[in-house]
C-alpha cells in the first residue's frame, strides 16, 4: 500500500507493480486472479487521477499496534469507533470479506423469516460463542480468536438461521422484529442450538420432542415478559445452555429461572406482564395467525370497537385490552370499524369473516344460543370469557399459567 500510494498514474508503473506482487501467487491461478482484481481496485482508488475518492496519509511504524493507536486517537476527534467496529476491523485485517459474508447471513435470516436481524447482531452472537460474553471488548481479542470467528461464519450459522426460520417464523408465526422487545434474550437459544450441532445432537426445531420444545417455548415467553435481558443474565444463561447442549440434554429452563430470580427478576409469568406487552402477547396466544404490518405497526382489531356508539370512557378503557384484540388485515379492520360485533357477524357482509377471529363463542353466528347471545350483548362478559379462553391456550400450547 505504501509503495502503491506513492506512484504516479503511469501504466508502465502499474504493470511493473503487478509483476512484482504476482510472484507471491506462484502458479496458483485463483490467487493470481484475486491479486489482479484487488490491485486494480486499489489502483483505481489511490492512484487513478479521476478516482481520488479516499483521503489518506501513511504512518511509518514498526508494529501494527503503533499504527492502530494513531488510528484510534484520530477517531476520538470525530466519531469514535465502537468496540464492535474495532473487533470487526481486526478480523477483516486477516479475512477481508468477513463483513460482506456477515451481511449474507443477515440476508438469509430475513429471507427465511421476514425478520431483520442485523449483521452487527450476528457478530455479537459470535462474540458470545467465542468469549462467553455479549460485551464486546477489542482489547480482549487474541490472534487465535480471529480464526475462531472465521470458523463460526463458515460452519456454524445454520442453527442461528434455524432459530429464526424454524422456530420464530414457522412455529410462532412471528414475522417482524418489532414483535420481540428483548432481542438479547434470544441469544441463549441460538447458543443452545449451535452447541448441539457442534456435538452431533439434534438441533433442528422440528426434530425436538414436544416436551423439549415446550421448555424452549417457556424460556422464550418468560425471558420476554419477565425481562430476562441484562448482559450478565444473557451470559450466564448461555453458559448453562452450552453445558446442557454439549451433553445432549433438554434446554435448562429451571437453572435459568433460578439465575433470573437471583438477579431480582420474577421467575413466573404474571398477568400484568402479558398486558404490558400486548403485541407480543396477542401474537403468541394466536400463534396460527401472522400480523399484517403497516410500516412498523401490526394491524389489530378491537372486537368490541373503542368508538362504539354509546360507549363512555369506562367502556373505552375496558375494551382497550389484550383480551379484546385480534390480529386482522387492515382492510377487514377498516370495513368493520365501529360496528357492534353482534351486528357485524350476523350481517351478510360480516359473517364471512367469522373464521378470521379466535377465542370467540363457537356457535354459528346465525344460530346463537341464548348463552352465546348474552356474551355478545355484554362486552364485560365477552372479555371475561375470551380472557379465560386465551389463558387456557397459554397452558395448552406453552404449558404456562399466570402466577
Amino acid at each position: 500500500m505504501t509503495e502503491l500510494s506513492c506512484l504516479q498514474c503511469n501504466e508502465n508503473q502499474y504493470i511493473a507493480l503487478e509483476d512484482q506482487v504476482l510472484c507471491v501467487a506462484s502458479d496458483n491461478k485463483n490467487k493470481r486472479v484475486l491479486i489482479r482484481r484487488n490491485l486494480k481496485a486499489l489502483w483505481d482508488i489511490f492512484v487513478e487521477i479521476n478516482h481520488k475518492s479516499i483521503a489518506f496519509f501513511s504512518v511509518r511504524a514498526n508494529t501494527p499496534t503503533e499504527v492502530n493507536e494513531v488510528f484510534r486517537r484520530l477517531n476520538t476527534g470525530g466519531v469514535a469507533l465502537t468496540q464492535l467496529e474495532l473487533v470487526l476491523g481486526k478480523i477483516k485485517a486477516k479475512y477481508s470479506d468477513y463483513e460482506e459474508r456477515l451481511w449474507l447471513v443477515a440476508e438469509k435470516i430475513e429471507k427465511s423469516s421476514e425478520i431483520k436481524f442485523p449483521s452487527t447482531s450476528v457478530l455479537q452472537f459470535f462474540h458470545l460463542l467465542v468469549k462467553d460474553t455479549i460485551r464486546i471488548d477489542e482489547g480482549r481479542l487474541v490472534t487465535a480468536d480471529i480464526d475462531t470467528f472465521q470458523n463460526l461464519l463458515q460452519n456454524e450459522t445454520n442453527p442461528l438461521v434455524e432459530l429464526f426460520s424454524g422456530y420464530l417464523r414457522t412455529i410462532l408465526n412471528i414475522n417482524h422484529a418489532s414483535i420481540i422487545p428483548r432481542w438479547l434474550a434470544i441469544l441463549p437459544l441460538a447458543t443452545y442450538l449451535t452447541i448441539r450441532q457442534r456435538h452431533g445432537h439434534n438441533w433442528r426445531i422440528r426434530s425436538l420432542s414436544a416436551q423439549h420444545l415446550q421448555l424452549i417455548h417457556q424460556y422464550f415467553l418468560l425471558s420476554q415478559f419477565c425481562d430476562w435481558n441484562t448482559q450478565t443474565m444473557v451470559n450466564a444463561f448461555s453458559q448453562v445452555a452450552s453445558i446442557a447442549a454439549r451433553d445432549g440434554l433438554e434446554f435448562p429452563l429451571e437453572q435459568i429461572r433460578l439465575i433470573a430470580i437471583e438477579k431480582n427478576r420474577t421467575g413466573y409469568l404474571n398477568e400484568y406482564q402479558l398486558l404490558s406487552q400486548p403485541w407480543l402477547a396477542t401474537k403468541i396466544l394466536m400463534h396460527k395467525r401472522s400480523y399484517v404490518f403497516h410500516e412498523n405497526k401490526p394491524q389489530v382489531d378491537h372486537i368490541f370497537p373503542i368508538n362504539l356508539d354509546g360507549g363512555d370512557e369506562a367502556y373505552q378503557h375496558t375494551v382497550d385490552v389484550l383480551w379484546n384484540f385480534q390480529p386482522i388485515p387492515a382492510e377487514v379492520n377498516n370495513y368493520k370499524r365501529a360496528r357492534h360485533p353482534r351486528e357485524f357477524f350476523q350481517s351478510k357482509d360480516g359473517s364471512k369473516y367469522w373464521n378470521s377471529y379466535d377465542f370467540i363463542p363457537l356457535a354459528d353466528p346465525n344460530s346463537w344460543t341464548e348463552s352465546d347471545a348474552s356474551l355478545w350483548n355484554d362486552y364485560k362478559a365477552f372479555i371475561t370469557f375470551r380472557r379465560q379462553k386465551m389463558l387456557d391456550e397459554l397452558f395448552r400450547f406453552y404449558g404456562l399459567t399466570i402466577a
